[in-house]
């Protein structure tokens, strides 16, 4: 039998090795990634709807999306954050529960459109945000990662979703 050989992950050149892993990255062949868990000819529909803290926390996720966006130096992170996200080590240390899987495997590929349906507790969105803020100290230093993910809240406190649970719960 023929020996695969893995074929190391292009990143853009702003984007550090250090921040490249098989398990964060769908550009990786062979490399299973959260998203291939549930089938893309079956969808699936979430059992309840959004609560307040899926929607506080899928504001946060979009308004630090789009900080990052007007941020010269982390735009080149911003599809290696959706990645991490979407990652199979990021799974286990939210402790997604298997009910829970199908409503977040949605919004995961489509974020824009689906809101966040999968009925996460505190404890579980402060695990997300330690990990994303982990990322972007590491990505940009503490200083524009405590910027940014202090604009985020701000932004999202805003907001109906930020009215009703306040992201800095998940601080």
């Amino acid at each position: 039998a023929a020996t695969r050989v893995r074929q190391p992950v292009r990143q853009p050149a702003s984007v550090p090795a250090q921040f490249v892993t098989d398990d964060a990255t769908q550009a990786a062949p062979n490399s299973p990634n959260l998203t291939s868990t549930v089938p893309k000819s079956q969808p699936t529909a979430p059992s309840a709807p959004p609560n307040a803290v899926d929607a506080s926390l899928d504001a946060l996720i979009t308004a630090l999306r789009s900080e990052m966006a007007l941020d010269s130096q982390a735009r080149g992170y911003a599809q290696l954050f959706s990645q991490r996200i979407q990652a199979k080590p990021t799974l286990r240390v939210m402790g997604l529960q298997s009910a829970q899987l199908p409503a977040w495997v949605d919004w995961l590929r489509k974020p824009e459109q689906t809101p966040l349906a999968a009925q996460l507790s505190v404890a579980q969105a402060n695990q997300l945000v330690g990990l994303i803020y982990v990322f972007l100290a590491e990505a940009l230093g503490p200083v524009d990662a405590d910027r940014m993910l202090s604009s985020a809240v701000q932004v999202v406190e805003a907001t109906p979703a930020g009215r009703a649970q306040s992201p800095r719960a998940f601080l």
